[in-house]
């Protein structure tokens, strides 16, 4: 597991994640207590400040952190 960065915001049954790196398309993301949140659908952004969306099948607050397996 490792962090993947933070809830950032929602947006049309998407999440949006500002990202540490750049995480494999398709990868499962968690919360800090291993519940899936969801898969990562796109990056986007630049490569120093990578965003990600994620498939939004749970709801997370702002400020989360998130991982990826």
């Amino acid at each position: 597991m490792r962090r993947l960065g933070t809830a950032f915001s929602e947006s049309r049954n998407e999440l949006v994640v500002a990202a540490e790196f750049a995480p494999r398309m398709g990868s499962k993301v968690v919360d800090r207590g291993m519940k899936v949140v969801g898969d990562v659908l796109d990056l986007f952004g630049s490569v120093e400040k990578p965003f990600v969306a994620v498939d939004d099948g749970e709801t997370v607050e702002t400020g989360e952190p998130l991982y990826v397996l």
